[in-house]
């Protein structure tokens, strides 16, 4: 893993090397996950250490943003650096494959991570509804059951089955909206 001192010592502003010491504690392995699972082992320290140098130059940007897109910020450098290590990188013979690797249609490391706090997100706010859509919908999310399943557990009909999820989804969809900050 790279260390953090050189980095540091680049910056003048004490508030701005106590930033980077945070991102840094908060963020660096899932960077180098990422970054390994961008271009392996060979490149991902070049990476790394190119991605916190432009994390550096951007500091003030980085300040701005929210917890989630500050994240989102930091895994696009990663992207944009890894892209550029390899592209220069004449050794290697075939360039689609790993453009490819680097395409936005395979899931990586962070996309998992993303979606797996999703998940555990979802199952907090299903678990929070009330007894009438909780049940129905934890069988269908959760435990991934049919509602022909679900109907037959519960000793209702597919109908009624259905009409819960549908309402437990629209309290869902609005409780997830007003945690993230949407009006509609």
């Amino acid at each position: 893993m790279i260390t953090l001192i050189p980095y540091l010592m680049a910056i003048e502003n004490e508030k701005d090397r106590s930033f980077i010491a945070a991102l840094y504690e908060a963020y660096s392995k899932t960077m180098k996950l990422y970054a390994l699972s961008l271009v392996g082992e060979r490149f991902a320290e070049d990476v790394l250490h190119n991605a916190f140098q432009k994390l550096i130059n951007n500091i003030e940007t980085l300040k701005d943003l929210c917890p989630e897109k500050r994240r989102a910020y930091i895994y696009a450098t990663i992207r944009t650096c890894a892209y550029d290590i390899v592209r220069k990188e004449q050794k290697y013979t075939d360039i689609d494959e790993y453009e490819q690797i680097l395409s936005e249609d395979i899931p990586t490391v962070v996309d998992k991570i993303i979606d797996q706090e999703g998940y555990e997100y979802l199952k907090s706010c299903i678990r929070s509804l009330s007894d009438t859509y909780r049940e129905v919908c934890e069988m269908k999310y959760i435990l991934h059951m049919k509602e022909r399943e679900i109907a037959q557990e519960l000793g209702l009909s597919e109908k009624n089955v259905n009409a819960r999820i549908f309402r437990g989804k629209q309290v869902l969809r609005k409780m997830i909206q007003e945690s993230y900050g949407y009006d509609k």
